[in-house]
């Protein structure tokens, strides 16, 4: 099991986009590990996070891998998760914090 920790602004991603992007990190720790994603998503109350002085549009996603993968897997995972991400909710790349950590 690949665990999978997104961190959203409370309101940011509509439960149907949850739903699609815990399908897309399925599929890739699927592609490249062989193995389900397991996906927690912790929501931050509005208000409580900023960038640059304004209200954080900001995800943050960290995959955990095994710790045996190469750095070219690991920048395949990350261009993985940034695309779904921009993909499914229409933010921009810069707003996608993506890692690719070994457990």
């Amino acid at each position: 099991m690949i665990r999978c920790s997104c961190l959203i602004q409370a309101g940011q991603i509509a439960q149907a986009q949850q739903t699609n992007l815990e399908a897309g990190l399925d599929k890739i720790a699927q592609t490249y590990f062989s193995e389900s994603a397991d996906v927690g998503w912790t929501h931050i109350a509005k208000g409580s996070g900023f960038t640059d002085s304004k209200p954080s549009r900001s995800s943050i996603i960290s995959m955990n891998v095994p710790a045996d993968t190469v750095q070219e897997t690991r920048v395949d995972v990350l261009h993985a998760i940034c695309d779904l991400w921009t993909t499914e909710t229409g933010c921009h790349v810069d707003d996608v914090v993506a890692t690719a950590m070994s457990a």
